[in-house]
């Protein structure tokens, strides 16, 4: 299903935004993505 592949890659995506230090840029705030 693309949805869940799309869903996959959103995480993936948060996981390295987080491990690069965006997720403080934006406060902790996943929605800000």
């Amino acid at each position: 299903m693309a949805g869940a592949r799309e869903a996959a890659g959103a995480q993936e995506v948060a996981g390295l935004v987080l491990a690069a230090g965006g997720g403080r840029r934006l406060g902790g705030r996943p929605k800000a993505l």
